[in-house]
């Protein structure tokens, strides 16, 4: 298991802006994932890791191309099945659509969340492939 420290967009800033956003709240939420430990990483060491480009693409694909379509495919077909099949006016049928829309994108969401975590319990996404320092030399 290893802990990624996410900052924001500007985590790397020196404060130049005078926002100091990360720096006034302290707000760095810990990425947590299983990682392969081919180099004998102990508990405490600071490390380096990776991932195949593969697997972040399609991670990437699943989580912001894929929802798109589904709710422009939601949309399409609560538009045509509500315009032949009611005699709603068309704004109706329209926020009908959105609404259905959304419903999908929540349920892909949804069964997404299902997926991943079933995946991430068969597999590692992430390798250690570095000990940048290790915690029993500082003992």
């Amino acid at each position: 298991m290893v802990e990624v420290r996410r900052g924001s967009a500007c985590s790397l800033c020196t404060s130049e802006c005078g926002a100091r956003c990360i720096e006034s709240t302290g707000k760095r939420s810990l990425a947590r994932s299983e990682a392969a430990n081919p180099v004998g990483a102990n508990v405490g060491d600071m490390v380096t890791v990776e991932s195949e480009d593969g697997k972040m693409a399609v991670i990437s694909l699943f989580v912001f191309i894929l929802p798109l379509f589904v709710a422009a495919g939601a949309y399409a077909a609560a538009f045509f099945a509500l315009s032949a099949w009611t005699a709603w006016p068309e704004s109706a049928v329209q926020l009908s659509s959105v609404g259905a829309a959304f419903a999908c994108i929540a349920a892909f969401f949804g069964i997404a969340k299902l997926s991943f975590d079933r995946l991430a319990k068969r597999r590692t996404l992430v390798t250690i492939t570095e000990i940048i320092e290790s915690k029993e030399s500082e003992v």
